[in-house]
């Protein structure tokens, strides 16, 4: 099965039409992030059988003109939120490179990184507001979805992403974890672990070309 797949066979369920009333209903009155034609944006540059690196996220940014689909990324010409600059910090770090101005991170997505939210739609300013709608049970389909590919490295950063380590069952994936890189953390952690770098080792252990982490 194919993630394209996945999106046509729980979209038929009854507790995805009711997920799409709620955000129908809400949007009457908030404005959405991101728009509509990004919900799926992480599964649709990433196809399963692209996936070599799961990075998880909880939500959307939920400010005007941040959220694109992909967690930790924004769009072009949006300031880099504070997450997002202390990754860049040590991948700059580590590779002894510069990262670009701009947050997109469209092209770890087309390496093969899959960048879940595991809620996939917010209201303006109101942030986890839609975490009760469904999302959790379809994105919960994505992870038992992805324990079907071999060969998988995830980044679980933070208290919350780690507790999706109990599903991933795949003998084949492995799991890095750290703090989360948010300044409201105790991100030191995070700072001296080297993740990117560890993931890259990793994959090619396994004999798959690493990740060019390098925004340009």
């Amino acid at each position: 099965m194919t993630f394209g797949e996945l999106v046509k066979i729980e979209s038929k369920k009854p507790y995805f039409i009711q997920l799409l009333k709620k955000i129908d209903e809400v949007e009457k009155t908030e404005i959405i992030y991101p728009k509509k034609d990004d919900w799926f944006k992480a599964l649709e540059l990433t196809p399963l059988n692209k996936v070599k690196v799961v990075i998880i996220g909880q939500d959307p940014y939920f400010n005007k003109g941040q959220a694109n689909g992909l967690c930790f990324s924004v769009n072009k010409g949006v300031s880099l939120p504070p997450s997002l600059r202390n990754i860049y910090q040590i991948i700059e770090k580590d590779y002894q490179v510069k990262m670009a101005k701009h947050g997109d991170l469209t092209s770890w997505a087309n390496e093969g990184v899959l960048l879940l939210n595991t809620v996939l739609t917010v209201s303006e300013g109101k942030p986890l507001s839609h975490q009760k709608y469904g999302w959790l049970t379809f994105t919960n389909e994505v992870i038992k979805l992805l324990q079907t590919k071999d060969d998988v490295v995830y980044i679980l950063l933070g208290s919350y992403a780690q507790t999706y380590q109990t599903q991933i069952t795949n003998k084949t994936h492995v799991i890095l974890k750290t703090s989360h890189p948010s300044p409201l953390s105790s991100y030191r952690g995070f700072m001296n672990s080297h993740i990117f770098k560890s993931t890259n080792e990793i994959l090619v252990n396994k004999g798959i070309k690493p990740i060019d982490w390098v925004i340009k």
